[in-house]
């Protein structure tokens, strides 16, 4: 019986733990306009929202992200990819989310959000094609079936209007500084 009410308390000590540190690290602006804490998860002392009720194309990601003081989550180092693909699989329907990487100025070459550039430890989906081939799949999201990076098209407008081009709408992470 004790070891019950023990556990019963650990659990809710941990969650209560877990919400401080939102609130202590996720901006406020942010915090209000995404009315609470759900979405949001803290990683070494970053803040990340998931937005995955939101299928936007990958400028439209960016955007929403800047809105609220962030910008699409950029997952530099293995172990801060290895946790957004954590986090993405507690989701509801766990499926590819933008993330802050896309082509740079020269075909085949990838860069972060911030215009520095991405370091590949293996991460690219490679079996689907290629990963730095032509075409227009310059925009990358982080898939939490393979765990790779995989390019999808950015287009939008008059030319994926004729179908020359797909254009992805997916969901996306930001990331506060």
């Amino acid at each position: 019986m004790v070891l019950i009410i023990g556990g019963v308390f650990l659990l809710a000590f941990a969650a209560h733990c877990s919400a401080q540190s939102v609130r202590a690290v996720c901006p406020e602006d942010a915090l209000i306009k995404r009315k609470g804490e759900y979405d949001f998860r803290v990683k070494n002392g970053t803040c990340f929202l998931f937005m995955a009720s939101d299928k936007v194309t990958h400028d439209e990601a960016e955007l929403q992200c800047m809105k609220i003081g962030g910008f699409l989550a950029m997952p530099k180092t293995k172990d801060v990819n290895d946790f957004l693909l954590r986090e993405m699989k507690l989701l509801d329907k766990p499926q590819p989310m933008w993330i802050g990487m896309h082509q740079g100025l020269t075909q085949g070459k990838f860069v972060w959000q911030d215009g520095s550039d991405v370091v590949d430890w293996g991460n690219f989906d490679w079996a689907n094609g290629g990963f730095f081939g032509t075409g227009d799949e310059h925009c990358i999201a982080l898939d939490p079936g393979d765990g790779k990076w995989h390019d999808y098209s950015c287009y939008e407008g008059f030319l994926s209007s004729l179908s020359l081009f797909n254009t992805y709408k997916l969901p996306f992470v930001c990331e506060f500084p």
